[in-house]
């Protein structure tokens, strides 16, 4: 490799690592606009999924009564039970899974939500579920025309169709069987006498049809359907209409996280602190390979934290914290076997490139062979059933093969681009030669 290219791939790498660096801890919002939407973008760190004992959390407590149209003979602990689960699939639906919900007394309902990041995510919790209307069909934009409630509904899903020039963003309900027979029949009457049926939450409408009901499922458009992410929030509001029980917000704040206040930034700063000495060991021990160690090394914290918000099962409480720092250690252990091996082989009277080369491959099997191991335990962790096990293993599995890519893969690129600038010179990287040239 020349220099100029070695010196362009930098360059181009640099680059790249600013705009990962910035996408894994800064969030903002666009400086754009889509029709008239304002969106924003979460880094990867916000988009952890923390658990309890680390991450703050809210409470929110309801009230669970029968609806309108149920009558007190209904079993109310079984509609107890689907309501449960159904706020449950809402909030895990919406990328809060780290969720408890249990009933509280007699007629209430507890919810917890842990790995709250910000204060927007608070108000997202609670805005998400606040205070569910009942989901009805009606033959005109007003409720007391109902002819059919959310219970005869089975599935709500937002979506979006586009003919490369416009894309319209809809709501599609799937009915059950029984509904299915209620909203065929009367659809077709109301069609027939020139008019549309709506679909109401409460008093507010949230979607008409002109057409006729035919099949199981149905599209529903709005005016307020401006794009998908607006259209998934409507479709969880239609979902929570859909709810067996009548729901009145009794009170809603936010709980520490479990580990005690402000837990999560000491963690931060232990895991920063962890970074830097690491990147202070690195540049004193090995100097310019040293450095381009840290560069391989800050690679790794991009991809660590892209691939663990990224991975659905990723659930990071304390004992993923020592996943993350068990994982980390590894990754440097590696780099530093590494650079000692070609170090070794520097002493013995070898050329810089033929040693740092040699010192890579020499430390291949080991590199691996940890890596594997941390694998498998990260496998056998995961398939527990206590949640902090799952965490460590998970966590464990992913940065396992992590390691093994920035160790062995990145790392050989990183001392590829490095080779041209200097081939021979030991001293730029801290090597004593004690024999000849070989």
């Amino acid at each position: 490799m020349t220099k100029n290219r070695s010196k362009m791939l930098i360059i181009f790498l640099s680059l790249l690592l600013i705009i990962g660096l910035v996408a894994s801890f800064i969030s903002f919002v666009y400086p754009f606009s889509i029709n008239g939407v304002e969106y924003k973008y979460t880094s990867f760190v916000h988009e952890l999924v923390l658990g309890s004992d680390i991450g703050d959390g809210v409470l929110l407590e309801y009230q669970a009564n029968l609806r309108e149209d149920y009558s007190q003979n209904d079993d109310f602990d079984s509609l107890m039970e689907d309501t449960i689960v159904g706020l449950k699939d809402i909030l895990e639906d919406s990328g809060f899974k780290n969720s408890t919900i249990v009933r509280n007394g007699e007629s209430g309902i507890r919810i917890e939500v842990g790995g709250i990041v910000d204060k927007d995510d608070s108000n997202e919790v609670i805005s998400l579920i606040g205070s569910p209307e009942q989901l009805v069909f009606s033959s005109s934009e007003s409720a007391e025309d109902a002819f059919m409630t959310g219970e005869y509904v089975s599935k709500v899903e937002a979506k979006q169709i586009s003919n490369g020039v416009q894309t319209v963003y809809y709501v599609e309900i799937t009915f059950t069987d029984a509904g299915f027979e209620i909203i065929k029949d009367r659809s077709a009457e109301i069609i027939d006498e020139g008019g549309s049926f709506y679909m109401l939450l409460g008093s507010t409408q949230v979607g008409s049809s002109s057409e006729a009901v035919t099949t199981k499922s149905i599209s529903m458009t709005s005016d307020n359907f401006v794009d998908l992410k607006t259209t998934e929030q409507y479709a969880i509001q239609i979902r929570t209409g859909m709810l067996p029980l009548d729901l009145v917000c009794s009170y809603y704040g936010t709980i520490s996280a479990g580990l005690g206040y402000n837990s999560m930034l000491y963690i931060w700063i232990v895991l920063a602190i962890m970074v830097v000495a690491s990147f202070a060991f690195f540049i004193i021990r090995y100097k310019q390979i040293g450095a381009m160690a840290m560069f391989n090394m800050m690679f790794y914290l991009v991809l660590a934290l892209f691939f663990l918000q990224a991975v659905p099962l990723v659930h990071i409480n304390f004992s993923g914290v020592l996943a993350i720092i068990l994982s980390y250690v590894i990754a440097c252990v590696g780099l530093m076997l590494t650079l000692e091996n070609a170090k070794q082989e520097y002493k013995k009277g070898k050329k810089l490139h033929i040693c740092l080369h040699q010192g890579i491959n020499n430390s291949l099997i080991s590199n691996i062979t940890i890596n594997v191991m941390l694998i498998l335990a990260g496998i056998v962790s995961a398939l527990m059933p206590n949640m902090a096990i799952q965490s460590f293993g998970i966590v464990s599995l992913v940065l396992g093969f992590i390691n093994i890519f920035t160790s062995q893969v990145l790392m050989r690129l990183m001392i590829n681009l490095y080779l041209p600038f200097n081939p021979e010179d030991g001293k730029k990287c801290n090597f004593i030669r004690e024999g000849s040239n070989d």
